[in-house]
Formats: C-alpha cells, structure tokens, sequence
C-alpha cells in the first residue's frame, strides 16, 4: 500500500534528519571548541540542531499518526477482508518519540 511505503520514507528521513541534529547540536553548544568558531556562529548552529528535531519530531508525528489513522479505519471497516491490525505499543512509542524530539527542538531553539 502507498500510505505504507510513505510512512517508511517520513520515517527514514526523521531518523537521518535526527542523526543531521544531534551532529550539528553538539558542535554548536557552548562547551565544545572545534575550530575557531564565534560565539554568533554558534549560535546558529544551536537553532539550526533545534528547528532540524522539530522537524524530525513533526515527520515522525506524521507517519505514526497517518498509519494509525489507517489501522483505526480498517479495522472499522465492515468489508474489509484483509488481517485486522491493532494499535500497539509501536505506534505508542512514536508517539512519545515525537513529542520529546519537538519538545527537545523546542528547548534547544529557546536556549540561543
């Protein structure tokens, strides 16, 4: 199914763009000296490591979302015929996964 193969795609962006965070996140706080990098460069990094977790929390709030949607619709579905899917603890879990990365975004572009 599409919606299937688009939530594996948002998810796989949202990790790498998770990964893209944390590496600029880290060589833009305050305590760590790579090159000779300003403070004002520094800065941008920060926000730059914290718009790039919202992002990374709003993909995968998309994709967990949209493929419960879809398990909630099937399984409500009187016709349908196919194996009938629950929510679980994985959709849960990407759930809270979301929340922190756009909370820990959130906190990341306050603090510069």
């Amino acid at each position: 199914p599409v919606h299937l193969q688009v939530c594996r795609a948002l998810m796989l962006l949202s990790l790498l763009i998770g990964l893209v965070s944390i590496l600029v996140s880290v060589l833009g706080l305050k305590c760590t000296r790579l090159g000779r990098t300003s403070e004002q460069v520094k800065g941008r990094m920060g926000l730059s490591g914290g718009a790039l977790f919202i992002l990374s929390g709003v993909f995968t709030l998309v994709a967990v979302s949209w493929y419960a949607s879809r398990v909630i619709h099937d399984f409500h579905e009187p016709m349908y015929g196919g194996v009938r899917y629950e929510l679980g603890s994985g959709l849960y879990l990407g759930w809270a996964a979301s929340a922190l990365a756009l909370l820990g975004g959130s906190l990341l572009c306050c603090s510069y």
